[in-house]
């Protein structure tokens, strides 16, 4: 992010949905689909990847590392690399898991991070993007629990984020 609060994406979303992603899945016998609960692929623009036929193991990104039953139907550890050159302008990086990304927008994480610039306090700022993200999960799951979900249906994300200021 920007000194001013400008966002500059460095990555885009790995999401099954997205043409790309699918068709590789799809080509190492896997399938994107939801779970019967949630709205579908075409309809959230990111969907889940499933073993064909099966409901498992319903990851909900298309690239990652540690699940071998996933990297079997597609999902990869690789990454997408690119290079950006470093500016005066810019502040910070945030690198952070799609439990901070699905609840909180670029321009949010950015004026998070860059209100502990001063500081140069990376630590604090992460933890505070975390903490953000939790929140807002919880509030979903309360807001899932009151119109009559249980707290296994709606589980909160994994959260992680790190931050570097430049």
């Amino acid at each position: 992010g920007g000194r001013r609060g400008e966002v500059l994406r460095l990555s885009r979303e790995h999401v099954p949905a997205k043409e790309e992603e699918r068709k590789r899945i799809e080509r190492a016998g896997g399938m994107v689909a939801a779970f019967p609960d949630e709205p579908p692929p075409e309809v959230t623009g990111k969907g889940r990847v499933f073993v064909a036929g099966e409901m498992y193991p319903g990851l909900a990104v298309s690239r990652a590392f540690g699940d071998l039953v996933a990297k079997s139907v597609g999902v990869t550890a690789d990454a997408e690399v690119t290079f950006t050159e470093i500016e005066e302008r810019h502040a910070v990086v945030i690198i952070a898991s799609d439990g901070v990304w699905d609840v909180t927008t670029s321009e949010e994480a950015v004026a998070t991070c860059l209100s502990y610039l001063d500081k140069k306090d990376a630590v604090l700022a992460a933890a505070e993007l975390v903490e953000g993200a939790r929140a807002q999960w919880e509030n979903f799951q309360a807001e899932a629990i009151e119109q009559g979900s249980n707290l296994e249906s709606f589980p909160i994300d994994d959260i992680s984020a790190v931050v570097a200021f430049l």
